[in-house]
């Protein structure tokens, strides 16, 4: 799904509220203000509320992602945040290959990249959790990046350091500065330079 396309739905999502939220207060209206309120009264600065989100992308007819939410705000200063977040990351053949969770994240603006923050876990299906406190999504490189502490564990061993950059599509992760632990070879690469500092 192309960003026109994605920013046409989240317009029509905005519309259908209005109309939905306008025919609520006229119907009450109508009916001498008697009634049973339906629609719980939006958080301040908050625009839009939308609940069981799901959200996929695809590139070539193969999916790129399913991004799926508890719930989802928007404002009308380009501002979305999602609470509860799951993503689904696939490869270029749409073969499953990691799993992230976030508690929330936010879309701002034209930029594209999803800041997920809040019990960050991303499981690969090479075996691997990595757990850290905030990763951002960038939607036009495929990237995931945070600059915080990470914990990289599986069968092969014990990682912890600062910074990461990973590739979900080609299943590659680099942790970037302070590594330190036991690792088995092939599945990190140390960024030269970075790996030890």
């Amino acid at each position: 799904m192309n960003k026109r396309r994605f920013f046409a739905v989240i317009l029509l999502l905005l519309v259908l509220a209005v109309v939905v939220v306008t025919g609520r207060g006229l119907l009450l209206r109508w009916q001498g203000g008697e009634g049973r309120a339906v629609i719980e009264a939006l958080q301040p600065g908050v625009d839009v509320e939308l609940t069981g989100i799901r959200f996929s992308e695809t590139r070539q007819g193969v999916r790129k992602y399913l991004l799926a939410a508890d719930s989802a705000t928007y404002s009308a200063h380009g501002i979305s945040l999602m609470y509860n977040i799951e993503v689904t990351f696939f490869d270029t053949d749409g073969r499953e290959t990691m799993w992230l969770r976030a508690d929330e994240g936010d879309l701002s603006g034209n930029n594209q990249a999803v800041k997920l923050r809040g019990d960050v876990v991303l499981k690969g299906a090479q075996g691997f959790v990595l757990k850290t406190d905030y990763l951002t999504y960038n939607k036009d490189d495929d990237r995931l990046q945070t600059d915080a502490t990470v914990l990289l564990e599986s069968a092969q061993g014990v990682l912890r350091g600062r910074g990461l950059i990973v590739a979900p599509a080609q299943e590659r992760l680099q942790l970037l500065h302070d590594v330190s632990g036991e690792f088995g070879a092939g599945l990190v690469k140390f960024k030269p330079g970075h790996g030890q500092g």
